[in-house]
């Protein structure tokens, strides 16, 4: 997960430029909620995940003859599905996938069809910081609305 933030940060041009292209962002959002507050949203991520509560023994409770111990374990949940807006990709991104890494969940992102491209950076940055494959995976798609508007 760390690696993936370094290659993100690494890839901030990059970013900036296809939030400018994908997004219609101004330079000004860019440094702010578009690339440069996703990115910090990450490394805030990462640093709240060594807080995460992962078990809470509540100890023996109940009658002599029924007495028992208690222990609540969180694990993940399963596979995630993030459906994430046009408006801020990366940060939306981030906020779901990441999240949802951490607590150990695997994840299928379908970015919206007018910004893929983010969907798509973040999928192959991934790879490339070593994820296994089936870990985080991106599926992109048209928008089928559009075609029928330019028919």
């Amino acid at each position: 997960m760390k690696k993936l933030h370094e290659l993100l940060v690494a890839n901030h041009d990059r970013l900036a430029l296809l939030a400018r292209h994908e997004c219609g962002a101004a330079m000004g959002a860019v440094q702010r909620a578009q690339v440069d507050m996703a990115l910090d949203c990450y490394k805030d991520l990462l640093e709240l995940f060594p807080q995460v509560t992962w078990e809470k023994d509540y100890g023996v409770r109940g009658p002599e003859v029924y007495r028992s111990h208690r222990k609540v374990v969180y694990e993940a949940i399963g596979v995630v599905g993030a459906i994430t807006p046009w408006n801020v990709p990366l940060y939306v991104n981030v906020g779901k996938v990441v999240s949802a890494l951490l607590a150990g969940c695997t994840v299928i992102l379908k970015p919206a069809p007018d910004t893929p491209g983010m969907g798509a950076i973040f999928g192959e940055l991934a790879a490339e910081a070593g994820f296994p494959a089936g870990v985080f995976n991106v599926v992109t798609a048209a928008d089928p609305s559009w075609r029928a508007r330019c028919s």
